[in-house]
């Protein structure tokens, strides 16, 4: 079984009052689901990882194969509207 795919500093954080945490539910096929997984990882890797503000982004499956949950968190709500208006992740987010 493949593992859940993590996105984190190296080590712990203290996220402060005020964070801000997301959780995002993809709906897909089921022979779809990897490729779901694929793109988001790679989205998260390429673009999101980087962005001043993000503390960590775990991406779920589900055994039946029809949903991939992102979990995601912020220190705050400005820095993840800042990554969510970049058109980068609006041009990756419509291939997922």
């Amino acid at each position: 079984m493949r593992q859940n795919l993590k996105f984190a500093p190296a080590e712990p954080v203290a996220v402060a009052i005020g964070a801000v945490t997301l959780i995002n539910t993809f709906e897909t096929r089921p022979e779809h689901q990897d490729e779901v997984l694929r793109r988001l990882a790679e989205i998260n890797e390429a673009h999101v990882t980087g962005y001043p503000g993000f503390v960590s982004s775990t991406l779920h499956f589900s055994l039946d194969g029809r949903r991939v949950v992102n979990y995601a968190e912020w220190d705050s709500r400005e820095a993840w509207l800042a990554m969510a208006n970049d058109p980068r992740i609006k041009i990756g987010r419509a291939h997922v």
